[in-house]
């Protein structure tokens, strides 16, 4: 490593910390629905809906958390917040985080190139097995065909 190197490597990597489980959970949700570049009201809605729906989350503030990782989207990119939140991510809970992700970017029925990559890296991050994730992308894929 030359020493301009060493000067601009620790300015390039962003200071992201999540202080919960749930908030690195709820970080990853959030960048899949972020990764295309909008969010739209329909996916805010989504979020939202989750939210509600999910007792793993429940009595977390998704508000405040929504404010700050939008804020951190702007500052750092997406890809900043997967990176940060990956290795706080429960390990029991890795699956479900990783099924949730492919039903909310299968949501609107196209997947672009950033959202595979995404979740590529999801798979990976969350060490989930090809066949695992096969069995889950087939049968999201079906539960979004009613969508």
């Amino acid at each position: 490593m030359g020493l301009f190197s060493k000067l601009f490597s620790s300015t390039s990597q962003p200071s992201i910390q999540f202080n919960s489980d749930r908030e690195a959970f709820f970080a990853i949700v959030y960048a899949c629905v972020a990764i295309d570049g909008e969010i739209g009201n329909d996916e805010i809605e989504a979020l939202v809906g989750f939210m509600h729906s999910n007792n793993y989350m429940e009595g977390f503030n998704s508000l405040e958390a929504y404010r700050r990782l939008d804020s951190l989207k702007s500052k750092y990119g997406v890809q900043a917040i997967v990176t940060a939140a990956l290795p706080i991510v429960k390990e029991t809970m890795k699956p479900t985080l990783f099924a949730t992700a492919v039903d909310f970017i299968l949501a609107d029925g196209i997947v672009n190139a950033k959202e595979e990559a995404l979740l590529e890296d999801l798979q990976n991050g969350l060490s989930i097995s090809n066949d695992l994730a096969t069995k889950i992308i087939d049968v999201m894929v079906i539960k979004n065909k009613a969508s």
